[in-house]
C-alpha cells in the first residue's frame, strides 16, 4: 500500500471518530431495562426475584407475575371449605355436604358428589388411591373413590373427628371429642390403634413422627409414627390449628394469636413466631415458602421457609379457609364468597 493511500484512509478514519454526526449515528449498545414501580406499588420486581427464594416450578412455567395478579376464580357453591389434590384434580369439600372435583390445569369443574354425611367437612386427604373426608356433623371418616365419588367405607374414629393425615401406609384421625388420635389402615379403613391426646385438632407427618395440634391449651404433641408413643408436648401460640412440614421444620398456625410458630422437629423447640393476618386457618408448603390463609382479613400471607421473612400479603376472597399446592399453583377456598382461587 502506498504511503499516500494509507495517509488518505487514516485521515478518513480520524474524521469519522471525531465527527459528532458519526458518533450519534453509531449503533448504541442496549442497556439493561430497569424495573419501575407503578404508582402505589412498592416494587415492580416480581416476588420470585425479589425474595431470591423462588419455586423452581414457577420458573419452569414462566410464572413471573406476582401471585395476586392472575385472579383466577372457580365458582363453587355451598361454602367451599377444604382441599386435597389427587395428582390431576383439586377436590373441594363443601359445607353443603358435597365433594367437587376441579381439573387443575384448566380449572374445569368435572363433577360433584353429594352425600348427607359430607356436611361441614373438617379435613380432606388423598392417600395415593382414595380420598378421605371427615365431617363436622357425623362421627365418621369416609373413604371415597376419586374416579367416581363412590364411598368405599366409613369408620367411626371417635367423637368430633377433625384433622386427618397420611403416613404413607395408614391414615391418622384426630378425634377431638374423644381425646385420642386413631390410626386406620390405609387399604381398608380398619382400626389399627388409638393414642391418647388431649383435645386433638389437626395433624401433620414429618416422615417419622405425627404432630398433633391441641387447640384448647395451645400445645402440639409429637407421636412416634411406628407405635404412637408420646414423644413430648410443646407450647406454641393461642388456638393452634393446621400444620405444615417443610422438610426440616414444622409450622403451626395459631388462630388466636394471629401468628405462625416454627418448630424444630428433633426436640420441639420453637425457633420463631411470625405474625400473619387476622384469624389464620390454613397453611401449606410449596417447596420454598409457606402460605397461610387469614380468614378474618380475607387474604393470604407468604412466609419464606428459610427464615420466616414475610414476603407479602395478597387478597383472595371472603373468609379463606384451606390452601393446597398442586405442584405449580396454590388453591384457596373462599367459604363466604363461594369461590376457589387459583394463585
Amino acid at each position: 500500500m502506498s504511503l499516500s493511500l494509507y495517509s488518505t484512509r487514516l485521515a478518513i478514519l480520524l474524521f469519522l471518530v471525531s465527527s459528532p454526526a458519526a458518533v450519534s449515528a453509531a449503533p448504541r449498545v442496549p442497556q439493561r431495562a430497569q424495573a419501575v414501580a407503578a404508582p402505589g406499588e412498592t416494587s415492580a420486581v416480581p416476588i420470585a426475584l425479589r425474595s431470591r427464594s423462588f419455586n423452581p416450578l414457577r420458573v419452569a412455567l414462566l410464572r413471573w407475575w406476582d401471585v395476586n395478579e392472575a385472579r383466577q376464580n372457580v365458582p363453587i357453591e355451598g361454602g367451599p371449605a377444604v382441599l386435597a389434590f389427587d395428582g390431576q384434580n383439586m377436590w373441594v369439600g363443601r359445607n353443603d355436604a358435597t365433594l367437587t372435583a376441579v381439573r387443575a390445569h384448566d380449572m374445569t369443574v368435572l363433577q360433584s358428589y353429594a352425600h348427607v354425611d359430607y356436611a361441614n367437612p373438617k379435613s380432606l386427604a388423598f392417600d395415593g388411591r382414595v380420598l378421605w373426608v371427615t365431617s363436622g356433623t357425623d362421627p365418621i371418616v369416609f373413604r371415597v373413590r376419586a374416579t367416581d365419588g363412590v364411598i368405599l367405607s366409613g369408620t367411626n374414629p371417635g367423637v368430633t373427628p377433625v384433622g386427618i393425615a397420611f403416613d404413607g401406609k395408614d391414615m391418622w384421625v384426630a378425634a377431638r371429642g374423644s381425646n385420642w388420635v386413631m390410626r386406620l389402615q390405609g387399604s381398608n379403613g380398619h382400626f389399627v390403634d388409638s393414642y391418647s391426646v388431649l383435645g386433638p385438632e389437626y395433624l401433620a407427618y414429618d416422615g417419622e413422627n405425627m404432630w398433633v395440634t391441641r387447640r384448647a391449651d395451645g400445645h402440639v404433641t409429637k407421636l412416634r409414627g411406628s407405635d404412637g408413643v408420646n414423644l413430648g408436648t410443646f407450647p406454641v401460640g393461642s388456638l393452634p390449628e393446621r400444620l405444615a412440614f417443610d422438610g426440616s421444620h414444622m409450622w403451626v398456625v395459631n388462630s388466636g394469636s394471629n401468628d405462625v410458630t416454627r418448630i424444630r422437629i428433633s426436640d420441639g423447640a420453637a425457633l420463631g413466631t411470625f405474625p400473619v393476618g387476622t384469624d389464620p386457618h390454613g397453611i401449606c408448603f410449596d417447596g420454598v415458602n409457606l402460605w397461610v390463609t387469614n380468614s378474618g382479613s380475607d387474604d393470604v400471607t407468604l412466609l419464606r421457609a428459610a427464615d420466616g421473612a414475610n414476603l407479602g400479603t395478597f387478597p383472595v376472597g371472603d373468609s379463606p379457609q384451606d390452601i393446597a399446592f398442586d405442584g405449580a399453583n396454590l388453591w384457596v377456598t373462599n367459604r363466604d364468597s363461594n369461590t376457589v382461587r387459583k394463585l
